[in-house]
């Protein structure tokens, strides 16, 4: 008879969602909290809430740019007491790792990689971009054109990975995405 593995699953530590726009961070993350139990911290939600708390009214998200570059570089700090959670990070946290700033220290940093042609793939059956400014019909730092999401592979790819513990790759459905990330809270008892 062949011996069962046995496994347990981490818990109480956070785990960090890492990757480029369009990669399945909040989607995967989301779905992967709920069912390790955890609390789920979308960081591109987290930023819009400050920025509203901070420029209440009708202030333009695009004329404050300024602020949200600043914001992703202090955003580390922000997190440093939490826990339990799974935190998908906005892809522009790249800006507090070029500070040299490191997620580490928050829990479990993995990056969720997919390839840009899925990706721009993804953009093109969406009927809308989240964070696109209605007037102007320009991305917001959060997201973006084809083209630079393109560009962010090549600059930013690595920055990320330098960061991360380990990574998945998604290139299926999301629940065989979810199912990845499972398997890496895995440990052999």
């Amino acid at each position: 008879m062949p011996h069962k593995k046995k496994y347990m699953m981490y818990k109480g530590n956070n785990i960090i969602l890492v990757g480029l726009p369009g990669a399945g961070k909040t989607t995967l993350g989301k779905i992967f909290a709920e069912r390790l139990g955890m609390d789920f911290i979308d960081t591109d939600q987290y930023i819009l809430d400050e920025f509203k708390k901070n420029w209440p009214g009708r202030v333009s998200f695009f004329r404050r740019a300024d602020w949200l570059v600043e914001k992703y570089k202090t955003i580390i700090d922000d997190f440093l007491e939490t826990k339990n959670s799974v935190i998908a990070t906005g892809a522009e946290i790249v800006g507090a790792l070029e500070t040299g700033k490191s997620l580490k220290p928050l829990g479990r940093v993995i990056c969720i990689l997919r390839d840009s042609e899925l990706i721009l793939n993804d953009l093109e059956n969406r009927s809308t971009l989240r964070f696109v400014n209605a007037k102007t019909g320009e991305p917001c730092p959060f997201f973006g054109t084809p083209n630079m999401i393109l560009d962010a592979y090549k600059k930013k790819m690595q920055l990320l990975l330098n960061d991360s513990d380990e990574s998945i790759v998604n290139d299926g459905t999301i629940e065989e995405g979810v199912i990845k990330l499972i398997e890496l809270q895995r440990v052999r008892v």
